[in-house]
């Protein structure tokens, strides 16, 4: 029998979103403390940060930043209510799908490294040439680390054979840490 972690998150508060005035932000209350399965959602959630002392594991989805706390939820860049509603139950089904197959996940109790702008920097092809869509090769490092941006936007990256090593080491570093990256690299 499927067993119910979390019953209920009620949406408390909803605010205007301090990164962008066009969306909102939403702090939302467990039934229960849930410190007890971010270990799981650690190691089932891709590119979540955890932060043990704190009891805190952030993530995102699509845009929408989320940060879990002991008795709560936080969600920024939410498009609106509705939007806010179905990123709740996803977030229910999801933490009590994830407790029902706790026997069969290892918990990751540390915080996955996180990288830095300038980690994804260096390997860039630092050309500053603009392909991405972006001012120069730091700033489309800084879309990379916050999500918002594929490093396959960088075409002299996966065009220019004289990159390959480069590519190697960013696809390695992002995936090991837990960003996206393509398989057919």
């Amino acid at each position: 029998m499927r067993e119910a972690f979390v019953s209920e998150i009620k949406i408390k508060k909803i605010l205007p979103c301090l990164a962008d005035s066009s969306k909102i932000r939403i702090i939302a209350k467990f039934d229960r403390d849930i410190r007890e399965i971010l270990p799981y959602l650690n190691a089932s959630i891709e590119g979540a940060i955890y932060i043990k002392e704190k009891h805190t594991l952030t993530f995102s989805k699509k845009e929408t930043l989320i940060t879990l706390y002991p008795h709560e939820v936080k969600m920024a860049k939410v498009d609106d209510e509705k939007r806010a509603g179905e990123l709740v139950s996803w977030l229910q089904k999801t933490i009590n799908e994830i407790w029902n197959k706790r026997d069969e996940i290892k918990p990751l109790f540390e915080r996955r490294n996180e990288l830095k702008p300038l980690d994804v920097y260096r390997y860039l092809p630092q050309l500053n040439c603009g392909k991405c869509g972006e001012e120069n090769c730091l700033a489309f490092a800084l879309k990379i680390i916050q999500r918002e941006k594929s490093v396959l936007s960088c075409s002299p990256l996966f065009t220019n054979s004289e990159l390959s090593a480069r590519r190697y080491t960013l696809l390695k570093l992002l995936r090991e840490t837990g960003y996206p990256t393509p398989n057919a690299f």
